[in-house]
């Protein structure tokens, strides 16, 4: 592995600081051999570059695959925590980049190789991704099926982060199927876990985008309101915009509903 001095900062640490795509690059054709911390701090970076170049973030997750294909795969409990970590990324830059079946095959990878390095909390994360891709593919039974295991998994460690996070995407998929009381549900519990940390920003607001939406459906006219008009001012607290517009648009159908049609 590549040895860095005690307490010096890596080159390639520096480089996602300043998301340096082009410098990443180079530094990762030019690594004889990268670590954990290495693979996950870049899984990380990726996860949000996707929302702005999802093509880019894959081809990254590509060469940090081709960086760890030396490593040995048996009986290496390290060596699978770096494979699973790469191959969870791969599989979430080819979702972005449209590269759904792909990405399947990619998960099915990262999982198998979660399970041989007995870190039960990166294999919870990863059945959380896989979980709400089987969802979108219309994979049901799967889909529940590993969302008990991950569930297990992560009460096991308790990372109530990504139990919050499973607990949305089945929300969503409930919502897909149009089971809007099952999705509510779903969406309430993801609710509690998230606030029990106190997660704020565009993840939990997304949630309460779609509990809004799910009311409206059932005809909760009065909570879909209550929700946006939250939308709204914790979006203009935090400076999101976007979802300030959102849920302004949201209210905005439901206020014609009693007449007022000023928003």
């Amino acid at each position: 592995m590549r040895s860095t001095p005690p307490h010096a900062t890596p080159v390639w640490a520096e480089l996602l600081e300043a998301q340096d795509v082009d410098g990443l690059e180079r530094w990762l054709r030019d690594s004889p051999s990268v670590d954990y911390p290495f693979v996950s701090a870049t899984r990380d970076f990726l996860a949000s570059l996707v929302g702005s170049d999802p093509v880019r973030a894959h081809g990254v997750s590509s060469l940090v695959l081709s960086q760890i294909s030396g490593l040995p795969e048996a009986d290496d409990a390290e060596a699978h925590r770096i494979h699973a970590m790469a191959w969870r990324s791969h599989a979430e830059t080819a979702m972005y980049a449209g590269k759904t079946r792909e990405a399947r095959r990619y998960y099915r990878k990262a999982s198998e190789l979660a399970d041989r390095s007995g870190d039960d909390q990166l294999r919870g994360r990863i059945l959380v991704g896989r979980v709400g891709l089987l969802s979108t593919l219309g994979e049901r039974a799967r889909s529940e099926k590993l969302a008990a295991e991950a569930i297990e998994a992560l009460q096991g460690v308790s990372d109530l982060d990504y139990l919050g996070r499973l607990h949305m995407n089945l929300g969503n998929a409930a919502y897909q199927r149009e089971e809007f009381g099952r999705a509510i549900e779903e969406f309430d519990l993801a609710a509690t876990l998230f606030d029990e940390q106190g997660i704020r920003g565009p993840m939990r607001l997304g949630l309460e985008m779609n509990r809004g939406s799910a009311c409206d459906e059932l005809s909760l006219v009065e909570e879909a309101r209550r929700i946006f008009l939250g939308v709204e001012r914790d979006s203009t607290e935090l400076g999101l915009d976007l979802f300030r517009a959102q849920a302004r648009f949201n209210r905005g159908v439901l206020e014609g509903y009693f007449g007022d049609y000023r928003v």
